[in-house]
Parts: structure tokens; sequence; C-alpha cells
């Protein structure tokens, strides 16, 4: 099974969670230097995916102040957003975030 993916400097402007179903033991994913805006929770999700490189990248989702803290981070970013729905509350406190995340415009019953 494929354990590294090294995709880098390309022009690459999506990652569809389709490519990553199959690759369920990727440890390492190196998208860095291509045009990714988004890089979607369930790819963060993967068990055994243990570093996620996206440098260079003009990433807008999940925000770039939560992926500098690393995976752990974007893991709490993506429950949080999850979660949001269900307890009808969202935090984002000390986040260094320039703009409201476009995923809390999705909360589900947001008005």
């Amino acid at each position: 099974a494929l354990k590294e993916l090294r995709i880098a400097a390309n022009q690459i402007t999506t990652v569809p969670d389709k490519l990553f179903e199959p690759l369920k033991s990727l440890v390492s994913l190196d998208v860095k230097s291509n045009q990714i805006r988004e890089v979607k929770g369930p790819i963060w999700m993967m068990a055994k995916l243990k570093l996620i490189e996206v440098e260079g990248n003009p990433i807008a989702s999940p925000p770039m102040a939560f992926v500098r803290k690393g995976r752990a981070a974007v893991m709490g970013y993506f429950r949080s957003i999850t979660n949001a729905s269900r307890t009808r509350k969202l935090a984002f406190t000390d986040c260094e975030l320039s703009s409201v995340p476009s995923e809390v415009l999705a909360i589900n019953g947001l008005s």
C-alpha cells in the first residue's frame, strides 16, 4: 500500500476527498507549492497520516492560522465546526484569524 505521496511544485488546484479513500495506509502527503485553496476535513482526519505539507499554497480552508499550528489544531477546527450545529456554540479565540472562516456560514441551523 502507498505510504508516501509527493505531488509538490505542480499546478494542482484541488485535492479531492475521493483520491484518499483507497489510501488508508498513507503516512506522508506533500502538496507544497501548488495552487490548492482548500484541504478538506477528511484528509486531516486520516488515521495513519502523520505528515501533511501544504506550504506555498493559497489555502483559505482550513484557515492558515490553524494549519501553521499543525494537524491537531486543524482537527480541532473541523470538530468545532461539526459540533457547532448541535451545540449552537462556536469559539475561535486567540486564533489569529483575519476573516470569518467560510465553513461558519455552512453550519446547519445557522439561521
